[in-house]
């Protein structure tokens, strides 16, 4: 199978390193393809080869960060929040360059695929579809990933003048909100 191929791999590593690249020194709306192509040093056919469109890059990179949160799900508890947002922390400042790629990309998208890591995670059934309105477990889970992820942009636009210290607290004191006592309560 071609996806399970080490050069098939490493190019398409290559374009999703170069689109993280690219984000962090441009807008969204200043990235082509074309710059994607140049700077990850491949033709526009292998480009296609690997992706559809550009929008497809960005679904990658956004995958790389849900996945790199996959990894400190397990300290999101009600008594584990100091944990999480530490955690959250060390890995937005070692890997801010995706994680902001991923906020500047899609941040509809990225938020939808967060709030299903964590209600996976939570065991917090989605809505279904012709049912009007979520649960209010649901839509709690949904400001807590709003807010959530508006704290952790902040704390990468400050680009290191909200100190770690005052990021980690403020979650924190978002995260052990009574409101979200419950719902944290879950796992």
């Amino acid at each position: 199978m071609r996806s399970q191929d080490r050069r098939y791999r490493k190019t398409e590593t290559a374009i999703v390193e170069a689109l993280i690249a690219l984000l962090n020194k441009k807008d969204v709306q200043e990235v082509s393809i074309s710059d994607v192509i140049e700077a990850a040093d491949i033709n526009r056919s292998t480009f296609y080869l690997h992706y559809s469109n550009l929008d497809d890059v960005y679904g990658a990179v956004e995958d790389q960060t849900i996945s790199l949160l996959t990894s400190i799900l397990p300290y999101i508890s009600f008594l584990n929040g100091k944990n999480f947002t530490s955690e959250l922390a060390s890995l937005i400042m070692s890997r801010s360059d995706i994680f902001l790629s991923s906020y500047k990309g899609n941040p509809y998208r990225f938020k939808q695929k967060c709030i299903s890591l964590f209600a996976n995670y939570l065991k917090i059934s989605k809505p279904s579809k012709n049912k009007k309105m979520p649960s209010t477990t649901y839509l709690k889970l949904e400001v807590l990933i709003d807010g959530i992820n508006a704290m952790a942009f902040r704390f990468m636009e400050t680009k290191g003048r909200l100190s770690r210290e005052r990021f980690i607290a403020e979650m924190d004191d978002y995260i052990k909100s009574p409101y979200f006592k419950e719902l944290l309560k879950k796992k």
